[in-house]
């Protein structure tokens, strides 16, 4: 042990002279850049804690009346998962598949048709999600029901495609839940969230299309474990160098101490 420190003094003052001073210079750089990611991984952790206090936040709160309160929500990131209902009327022949989702690890997609909020002056309407339908897909997707409805479920913020995607032509299927692209091809207001419906409480829905329950998982990721291992790394690399150039220096014959 003692011998270490003595190599690691040794070569704090060699790593200063000659040809060590570009690798020092190096090394050091290395651990300031260690250290850096070590933050922002903490940065990260931070993030992550914040979203799930929000998202814990809307699983608690009661469920937003979309006759009443659909227009006063500014933010729909806020109130992703927070649980709601609206009443209404279905417009299947503006009914839109999205591909690419998957249910319980099989391919499909979710089918999602506009309803006509009841109570609004203009033609405002919210997408239901009404479940997800497998691939390849059937003949036949149910429709549905008709008349005014009640439907409970929990908001979702829409999806924004990138911008050198080609918008899909009518009766294709989509490949993001674009609310902006959907508001401006059909003749009514679309809101920047969309409702996915969830089966009665204890009920399990086996029909296609299948609707579950909420279910949102929570964790803080691996942020904090990465957070320390970069700072182990920027502590030890420093020792590992000067030990190794405090064992050349005692090597060399011209070197003192």
């Amino acid at each position: 042990m003692r011998e270490g420190f003595r190599r690691m003094r040794r070569g704090l003052v060699w790593a200063f002279r000659g040809r060590h001073v570009l690798v020092t210079l190096l090394v050091v750089a290395a651990s300031g850049v260690m250290v850096r990611l070590g933050f922002w991984q903490l940065d990260r952790l931070a993030q992550r804690r914040a979203y799930n206090a929000r998202v814990l936040a809307q699983l608690t709160s009661p469920e937003v009346d979309l006759n009443r309160e659909a227009l006063t929500i500014e933010d729909p990131e806020a109130y992703r998962y927070r649980g709601a209902f609206v009443r209404g009327r279905f417009v299947p022949e503006d009914e839109i598949l999205v591909r690419n989702r998957f249910y319980q690890g099989r391919p499909g997609y979710r089918v999602l048709t506009p309803l006509r909020i009841e109570g609004f002056s203009e033609p405002w309407v919210v997408m239901v999600d009404r479940g997800w339908m497998p691939e390849p897909l059937p003949e036949f997707v149910p429709p549905p029901p008709q008349g005014t409805v009640e439907v409970h479920g929990y908001l979702m913020p829409g999806e924004t495609a990138p911008d050198n995607a080609t918008p899909p032509a009518e009766g294709e299927a989509w490949f993001w839940i674009d609310l902006r692209m959907l508001d401006d091809r059909r003749p009514y207001r679309v809101l920047p969230f969309y409702l996915v419906q969830t089966p009665p409480e204890g009920e399990v829905d086996t029909t296609p299309p299948i609707q579950s329950p909420r279910q949102v998982t929570l964790t803080e990721g691996p942020h904090l474990g990465y957070a320390i291992q970069w700072f182990l790394f920027a502590a030890v690399l420093p020792l590992v160098y000067l030990y190794q150039v405090g064992k050349e220096g005692k090597s060399d014959p011209t070197a003192r101490g």
